[in-house]
């Protein structure tokens, strides 16, 4: 048990350095998966840190059946944040128009941090009123 302790420490020494990183793959503070409601625009605002080449995803149903989802896809560069429906377990369809509108900055480990804004009701037939 002492020996499991010992590596456990370890990789959570490392996992902390990540500018997304801590005890979780996200960041839990500066970031991580933070929303917050603009009354001004009538609109949710997401602050989310993704760590380098990984994703982080929402669905706003119950189930993979006609639900609206949001990816944050962290890749450099290349980093994209799709507005996405799915109809079932299969990969889900693009919406476009995207409800959303992002913008983000790549740290100096990698990871993407994510400024996306979307309305409460985007008013599209794909699109779940949040």
């Amino acid at each position: 048990m002492r020996f499991l302790f010992a590596i456990f420490c370890i990789l959570g020494k490392h996992l902390v350095q990540s500018a997304c990183s801590g005890t979780y793959t996200l960041k839990t503070s500066n970031g991580g998966l933070n929303y917050s409601y603009d009354s001004a625009t009538n609109s949710v605002v997401y602050d989310v840190c993704v760590n380098a080449n990984t994703y982080l995803s929402i669905g706003y149903g119950s189930s993979m059946t006609n639900t609206d989802m949001v990816y944050w896809g962290a890749n450099g560069a290349s980093s994209q944040v799709l507005d996405l429906w799915s109809t079932g377990h299969s990969t889900p369809s693009t919406d476009n128009p995207s409800a959303y509108t992002s913008t983000f900055t790549v740290n100096s480990d990698g990871s993407v941090q994510f400024k996306s804004t979307r309305p409460l009701n985007p008013g599209t037939n794909k699109a779940y009123v949040i």
